[in-house]
């Protein structure tokens, strides 16, 4: 490794229990809600299992159609850690979401009906490799994340 891609990469200053406050050969299991947001019914499960110990976080999916009954329950519930689950594409086949910035800042991402595209091997690939197009030739790798991040806050 060249000086520039050791000084560019992370260096952790111990292992995750320890930055956790556990002893280095302590053994850990951290268990997190995915798909937050997501409905009404998952964010009831979240917050159940959370408040009742089974899991200790969760992941928001803020651009479905529960997140706004999720924000609000986070809102109650300072105490929860969370996250932005960072959603490019839509595996629900029935009911579609889009990006919450406009679709010409990230027209690769969309399919023609404005709407994130299934998760395929082709369009996964194309996302992880070749980045999010805002079209002409310019790259939006940050700004679909940022609005789901700013979306929150």
């Amino acid at each position: 490794m060249d000086e520039a891609s050791a000084s560019a990469s992370v260096v952790s200053s111990g292992l995750s229990s320890e930055l956790l406050g556990y002893p280095s050969d302590a053994r850990l299991l951290i268990v997190n809600c995915d798909d937050f947001g997501m409905y009404p019914a998952i964010n009831a499960a979240v917050i159940e299992s959370i408040e009742e110990g089974i899991a200790g976080s969760c992941s928001l999916m803020v651009q479905c159609p529960g997140a706004p009954q999720a924000m609000k329950l986070l809102s109650r519930r300072p105490q929860i850690p969370f996250g932005i689950h960072l959603t490019l594409v839509c595996e629900m086949p029935g009911i579609r979401w889009g990006s919450l910035i406009a679709r010409e800042r990230v027209p690769s991402l969309l399919d023609p009906a404005g709407k994130l595209f299934s998760p395929t091997p082709e369009t996964v690939f194309e996302i992880c490799w070749s980045g999010v197009s805002m079209g002409s030739g310019q790259q939006a790798t940050g700004s679909h994340p940022a609005a789901q991040f700013h979306c929150y806050r």
